[in-house]
């Protein structure tokens, strides 16, 4: 990791339970204009409570093992997901803050976040789980929160973009 960028090189391995909004990092937490600045497509600003604010609009998936991989392109972008379908779902997460631990399940997927809020307690997304975000959503993990993607090559955790239309 270098001096000057708070982030390993993409060629670094990173385990996603390492830091507390490294999930932000590695996939989508905000879905609008594309932002400026950070040529990686993740912006992070912290704030004096050491929370931090992470956004980025491109469609993205996560592993466990610190992996990313995009799919903006359809399910025959060449990811083989061996994830069952869901039949809890969708959940709404309507922009309460997280104050207390919490799984986001892949049966209750997709996770429906519409509003901005705040992680102040632990999060794992389990693998298969699709979280989708509202247009110009903005997540932040705060003191004590953390967001965890526990997802692998083959069931993967995909954030995108919540639909708008009905």
């Amino acid at each position: 990791m270098s001096e000057d960028a708070p982030w390993p090189a993409r060629d670094t391995p990173m385990d996603l339970r390492a830091l507390p909004c490294c999930f932000a990092m590695a996939c989508v937490v905000q879905s609008g204009p594309e932002p400026v600045g950070d040529p990686s497509g993740a912006d992070e600003s912290s704030s004096d409570d050491g929370s931090s604010t992470v956004a980025s609009s491109d469609t993205a998936t996560s592993t466990s093992d610190g992996g990313s991989a995009d799919s903006s392109s359809s399910d025959d972008d060449g990811i083989v997901e061996d994830c069952p379908i869901p039949t809890a779902g969708p959940t709404m997460h309507p922009g309460d803050n997280v104050e207390e631990a919490q799984v986001w399940t892949a049966d209750g997927s997709p996770h429906l976040l519409p509003y901005d809020f705040t992680i102040h307690a632990p999060v794992l997304v389990e693998a298969c789980a699709r979280v989708q975000l509202g247009k110009n959503v903005m997540l932040t993990i705060g003191a004590g929160g953390s967001l965890v993607a526990d997802g692998t090559e083959q069931q993967p955790v995909v954030i995108e973009r919540l639909d708008e239309a009905p």
